[in-house]
């Protein structure tokens, strides 16, 4: 639905018109609605549906600018109608056209630039792989403990000392407990260390030595090799994503965010990722500097929301956000609280908090500390 607009007329009766994608020359009928050089504003529902219209306006060499869905319905509200359609929804969006041409300020909206959209995308993709990868291993695992326990409960019990023995091709109990007794026990990779060896013969005593199923164990063996295969996936994305914020357009923002401790988590699947810190880029579209700490705050979920009725003050328990940010931002904040973290201004906020929501007020707080050294030439600094 798109919408021009015309200064003799009031916004509400501005024409709309509608073009589908589905008509073979859309494109046509779009470039002969807008001038070369105009403000098209667009709001980011979706990259892979402004695409198509970004793209054809290329030639037209348009000023794009993408204003928040929030942000259109306020206009929507005060300026076309209370009523929301994509008539005035369009309306609203063609006022905001003419008010960033006049050169006023919109909360929320910013320029839209191609390279950079298109590395937030690259990164988008690349998480969202990830998880479905996490979420297959996870299911292929859960799958995994109920095979093995039909074999003994006891491996399922000592799953990762099993699944160890797994890997080197012991899977039932017998083979365990064969694994367990072999002279040559040290020269597999797995087992050169004396605990894994020792934890290893003391799973083979709680074993018979019994075997399985031939079917259960080749079952076994497939899935292994599917977790194996989705483990390096998950890596290589992790390995993807840190090069990717680690060069321009991120590097800048991350090379300040690296600062603040634990932001190279020493815990994290592998080791040593920027991953946490490519959803935030994400999170934020790849614009943390241009943010308003408020804006920053609601894009990681950290912006809580309240209606206030008198006394009485309600909290959404559901807050905005993007989703891995947020996850990011709530084990990052555990673990700079943990006793033994390095001193840091997050855990002297969370020990000095008395609120009933000390927690999502230190999340809220760390998200503070990233909006400001995102900022900050400097980077981080305490005290």
């Amino acid at each position: 639905m798109l919408c021009t607009s015309n200064a003799t007329q009031p916004p509400r009766k501005w024409p709309t018109v509608k073009i589908s994608y589905d008509q073979p020359d859309w494109y046509r009928a779009l470039l002969t609605l807008v001038q070369p050089g105009a403000v098209v504003v667009f709001e980011p529902t979706g990259w892979h549906y402004a695409r198509p219209v970004i793209t054809a306006l290329a030639a037209h060499d348009c000023s794009l600018w993408q204003v928040p869905t929030n942000a259109t319905g306020h206009i929507r509200d005060i300026h076309i109608s209370p009523g929301k359609s994509d008539r005035t929804d369009a309306q609203a969006l063609a006022l905001a056209a003419t008010w960033i041409a006049a050169g006023h300020h919109i909360p929320g909206a910013y320029p839209h630039h191609n390279e950079l959209e298109d590395a937030v995308t690259e990164l988008r993709l690349l998480i969202n792989t990830r998880a479905r990868a996490i979420r297959s291993r996870t299911r292929i695992l859960n799958q995994i403990d109920q095979l093995g326990f039909s074999l003994w409960p006891a491996l399922v019990q000592k799953k990762e000392i099993w699944l160890r023995a797994a890997r080197v091709g012991a899977i039932t109990p017998a083979q365990v407990k064969a694994l367990a007794a072999d002279p040559c026990l040290m020269d597999y990779e797995a087992y050169q260390h004396g605990n894994a060896r020792n934890a290893l013969k003391a799973l083979a005593e709680m074993l018979p030595a019994v075997d399985g199923p031939p079917a259960t164990v080749q079952n076994i063996r497939d899935l292994l090799t599917k977790i194996d295969a989705l483990t390096d996936e998950a890596h290589a994305i992790s390995q993807r994503t840190t090069d990717i914020v680690s060069a321009d357009p991120f590097q800048e923002v991350t090379e300040r965010w690296r600062t603040i401790p634990y932001a190279v988590p020493k815990q994290s699947d592998p080791p040593g990722n920027l991953f946490g810190l490519a959803t935030l880029h994400v999170a934020c579209r790849g614009r943390a500097q241009d943010f308003a700490r408020d804006e920053f705050k609601k894009a990681l979920g950290a912006h809580p929301k309240t209606r206030q009725s008198g006394d009485a003050v309600r909290r959404d328990r559901i807050k905005a956000g993007y989703r891995p940010a947020m996850t990011t931002l709530y084990t990052w904040a555990m673990v700079l609280v943990k006793p033994n973290a390095q001193p840091n201004p997050i855990r002297d906020y969370f020990q000095t908090t008395a609120t009933q929501y000390r927690m999502q007020a230190t999340v809220r707080k760390l998200a503070h500390v990233l909006w400001g050294v995102a900022r900050d030439p400097a980077g981080y600094h305490y005290p």
